[in-house]
Order: structure tokens, then C-alpha cells, then sequence
């Protein structure tokens, strides 16, 4: 065996030293290049036969191997999926969790907005009425601006009691929807190039749309 790769290798360096110094400068010479290249394909295909053997070989090594894999990547899933779900499930008690703490907060939040409107509007009716009463014109004018001033408190949001805690692995990602597409900033809109387009090829020279030249090319 060992042999036959000596002779082949010999063979094939004797062919591309050949290659390298040859001249084509006749008709002849032209020719014979027909019975070199004629020689070349016949190493090729003797090159071919050899290994083919070895490569059909480890073609079903690899696809006996590839089907053991899957099989055990089957047979681990089987025994993950358990797991994963056990931590599906207990994230998402976590979530709710969170999130019942967040709900807890902005109604806390919302609690002490009240009591603040209800202490800044009972001062305001207080103020009212004393100006009612002030008979001295500027003091009571100087009273009612008191009462327009008034403001409740701001109430810094309120946090949720949650310590954070590790390995759970929660990822939260904001989201958005739209509840009033009526008010929504100019900056956060896209034109509809498509609706455009369809407008302008329909009304050609007789289109009009502020803020959009039309033309053609």
C-alpha cells in the first residue's frame, strides 16, 4: 500500500515537472501535448481508485456517527426538557410576583397622590373663604393668589420591596403599543412611501401633497 502512494506521488511530481518545462512551439509538439494531458486524467482517475475505498469508509463512519449523535441529543432533551420547564414555571411566578409588587406600588403611589390633592384642596377652600372674609381689599387679594398657588406634593414614586436575587435569570424588555395614534410626536413617524408612490403614479403631473415634490426622471 505503502508503495502504490510512492509510486503515485513519484508519478504525479514527474507530471507537473513535465508541465512546468513545456514548450509548445510546433504542430508536433502541440499534439503530443493531447498524449500528456491524455496521461494526466489516467493518474487522476488511478489517484481516485485508490482513496475512494477509505472515503466511502469514513462517509459511513460519519453518517453512523452523525445518527448517534442525534439519537443522543434526543435522549439528553428528553431529560432537560423537565428542567426546563421547572424553570419556565417558577420564573414566571417570579414575574408575577414582581409584578404584583409593582401594582402594590403605583397603587400606594396613587394613595398618597389622593390625600395630597385632598390636603392641597382643603387649604385652597381655606384660603378661599378667609379671603371671603378679609374685608381689607389688598390683604385678600393677596389671599386668593395664595390659594391659586397651591399645589399638592409631589409623591417620589414609590418603590416595590423587592430585593434583587440571583440566578433567577428574568430578563424584562419594555414594550410598546399604541393607545392614540392622533398624538404621537412627528419624530416617531414614518411616511408611507408605498401609498405615495401608488398616489403619484395615479395623478402624475396633478398630484399634490405638502410638503413632497413631484416630478419625473
Amino acid at each position: 500500500m505503502e508503495k502504490s502512494i510512492i509510486e503515485i506521488e513519484q508519478e504525479s511530481n514527474e507530471l507537473l515537472l513535465k508541465a512546468e518545462n513545456y514548450k509548445i512551439t510546433n504542430q508536433e509538439t502541440y499534439e503530443e501535448a493531447g498524449a500528456y494531458l491524455k496521461s494526466c486524467m489516467e493518474l487522476k482517475k488511478k489517484i481516485q481508485k485508490f482513496f475512494e475505498p477509505t472515503i466511502e469508509a469514513f462517509k459511513r463512519a460519519k453518517a453512523t456517527a452523525e445518527q448517534g449523535r442525534k439519537e443522543e441529543v434526543e435522549r439528553m432533551n428528553e431529560y432537560i426538557s423537565p428542567v426546563e420547564s421547572a424553570v419556565i414555571t417558577v420564573r414566571n411566578k417570579c414575574k408575577y410576583y414582581e409584578d404584583e409588587k409593582e401594582r402594590l406600588a403605583r397603587e400606594e403611589a396613587e394613595r398618597l397622590r389622593k390625600i395630597e390633592e385632598e390636603k392641597a384642596e382643603k387649604e385652597r377652600q381655606r384660603l378661599l373663604e378667609q379671603a371671603e372674609k378679609e374685608k381689607n381689599k389688598e390683604k385678600a387679594e393677596l389671599i386668593l393668589n395664595k390659594a391659586v398657588e397651591v399645589r399638592a406634593e409631589n409623591i417620589e414614586r414609590v418603590r416595590p420591596e423587592v430585593k434583587k436575587v440571583t440566578n433567577l435569570g428574568i430578563v424584562r424588555r419594555w414594550r410598546w403599543r399604541i393607545v392614540d395614534e392622533k398624538v404621537i410626536p412627528r419624530e416617531f413617524l414614518k411616511v408611507d412611501e408605498v401609498k405615495i408612490n401608488k398616489y403619484v403614479v395615479e395623478q402624475k403631473d396633478k398630484s399634490s401633497i405638502m410638503g413632497v415634490e413631484v416630478y419625473k426622471d
